[in-house]
């Protein structure tokens, strides 16, 4: 569990013109992040575009990161991830897949309809009865079985229900609300790897003294922009932390926010030489005009890390 500590390095998916996807770009990516820094790898089922792949693509890209990884380093730690959709024996099946695979671990994600708390609990227990793998639990908003005008979330007695069975290590904490966040956090207190999402390093050190880490974002882009980030943070350096986040996250998100983070994340990638821009439909691209307003962004970021960190973020 001290392994999974500071960025955990979510995986983007490249795709060729013709939608295919596009290994060798996957693999020079994986690598590129290694190269970087990264230690710590995660098929994430959005960033790792499983909405738009079939079950063997999801089972072929699950198999051809882990070997990557693995070839890089044996201590590489590598987090798996099922289908968005499936039932509890397939989950149990993708499960026993992946741990022969070698995977460290396995992301599991609630995507049926919600209706009620012992629904959830069971089909977790379930999983946990019949597999011999760390369990990581993608924690996101339900999706209702019973119409309600409010968001319906995980409750925290839930949680720790699920969080107390075997194998489970962990979570994706998904809402990006800070008051549930927060009460997750302190729930917990370090004995289960709790990894913020959606809001960045500034979320994440809103709870830092609780919580392991964050899911890579800009980071995504150069693996040595969150390891700078967490380096000083370990040291104290919290002027430092936000002047970081000023630097580069504030620019990054007011963008995202505009144009979607998916699409600017591949957008950066593209102008860091990483993958091409393309993405299988329905998914899209920035245009011309917003991949120009990403460019000039991405140019600045450079500049800024030349010359006021004394070191080249970026290829």
């Amino acid at each position: 569990m001290k392994f999974l500590r500071g960025p955990v390095f979510s995986i983007i998916l490249p795709f060729k013109k013709n939608e295919d996807i596009d290994f060798f770009s996957l693999k020079n990516y994986i690598n590129y992040l290694f190269k970087k820094g990264a230690r710590v790898f995660y098929v994430m089922p959005y960033n790792s575009r499983f909405a738009v792949l079939n079950v063997k693509e999801i089972i072929k890209v699950n198999s051809f990161c882990n070997k990557i990884v693995k070839k890089l380093s044996k201590k590489n730690y590598f987090i798996a991830a099922e289908p968005i959709h499936c039932s509890t024996k397939d989950t149990i099946k993708f499960c026993k897949l992946f741990k022969k695979k070698g995977a460290d671990a396995c992301s599991l994600i609630f995507g049926e309809k919600y209706y009620a708390d012992l629904q959830v609990y069971d089909h977790f227990k379930e999983i946990s009865k019949n597999t011999n793998l760390d369990l990581f639990l993608h924690q996101q908003e339900f999706e209702k079985g019973i119409y309600s005008n409010k968001k319906n979330y995980y409750s925290v007695k839930l949680l720790s229900r699920i969080l107390s069975l075997k194998n489970f290590i962990g979570m994706k904490e998904d809402s990006k609300i800070d008051s549930y966040t927060n009460k997750i956090v302190k729930k917990f207190k370090l004995k289960k790897i709790i990894l913020t999402s959606g809001q960045g390093k500034k979320q994440w050190l809103k709870v830092a003294n609780n919580c392991y880490g964050w899911i890579s974002g800009i980071s995504n882009i150069d693996p040595c922009l969150g390891n700078y980030f967490y380096n000083e943070y370990k040291k104290g350096n919290l002027i430092n932390c936000n002047q970081f986040i000023n630097d580069f996250e504030k620019p990054f998100f007011k963008l995202s926010n505009k144009y979607g983070w998916h699409r600017v994340i591949k957008a950066f990638l593209f102008f860091n030489n990483l993958m091409e821009i393309y993405e299988r439909k329905p998914g899209s691209e920035l245009n011309k005009s917003e991949l120009s307003k990403v460019k000039e962004c991405f140019k600045r970021f450079k500049e800024i890390s030349q010359n006021k960190y004394q070191n080249k973020f970026f290829q």
